[in-house]
């Protein structure tokens, strides 16, 4: 039935939360941190990824822009913590963009499922993120040979959810919606993205998390219930 696979690449394949706490971490000793009188690294991890998930969720909507998203993270970050220095938050911008796609900790089963799924079908990639970032974390994590055509929201002028970004890719690997499928870990961008561009989908669910909406193809919890279903 499917030719072609879509996989979304940042918590889906690709392990970001680990790889984010160790690049978050090298920061906090680089930078030294409790010299600036911040001592707790782990309210420091807590509070960025608090802001960094609303800050991507803004980019999505496109209420921020790339430039925007890259310092501001840390900028809102340290004001939270009681630093107010723009300078400092954009160089910290820099350091994470270059340290965190030199990390290469995949999901559970991600290899494993794409050396099962390679002979069988075209695979592809799918993601929000940027072409330069995604193509260090594909490439440091030894995954860059499985994929066909890597389709970034940069590369395509559109962000997942919109279904043009889906169109783009369905276009650029010559297929058809009904020999698709997409397998995500986000219900908006990835199960619901998909359904819109009328493409089947499997939403990774590993937590568990309750949605409201249209049932997804497929959801599983583990990446290797792939093999049982493709």
């Amino acid at each position: 039935m499917y030719k072609h696979i879509f996989f979304d690449l940042d918590h889906t394949l690709w392990d970001f939360e680990t790889n984010a706490n160790i690049t978050l971490k090298w920061l906090f000793e680089e930078f030294n941190f409790p010299e600036k009188g911040l001592h707790s690294l782990e309210e420091f991890k807590i509070i960025y990824h608090e802001i960094n998930l609303q800050m991507w969720a803004d980019y999505e909507q496109g209420r921020v822009d790339q430039h925007t998203l890259r310092y501001k993270r840390f900028y809102d970050s340290m004001l939270r913590l009681g630093i107010d220095d723009i300078e400092f938050s954009k160089l910290l911008g820099h350091h994470y963009l270059e340290h965190l796609p030199k990390r290469s900790t995949l999901m559970p089963g991600a290899m494993q499922v794409l050396e099962y799924l390679q002979p069988k079908y075209k695979i592809h990639l799918i993601t929000n993120g940027f072409d330069k970032v995604q193509q260090q974390k594909l490439i440091n994590s030894n995954i860059d040979h499985f994929f066909d055509v890597v389709v970034t929201s940069e590369f395509a002028g559109y962000k997942k959810p919109s279904r043009e970004i889906f169109y783009f890719a369905i276009s650029e690997v010559h297929a058809y919606p009904s020999n698709c499928i997409m397998i995500g870990d986000n219900y908006d961008n990835d199960v619901l993205g998909a359904a819109n561009a009328g493409i089947n989908q499997v939403y990774y669910n590993p937590e568990k998390k309750a949605y409201i909406g249209q049932t997804p193809t497929h959801e599983i919890a583990h990446l290797v219930e792939l093999i049982g279903i493709l």
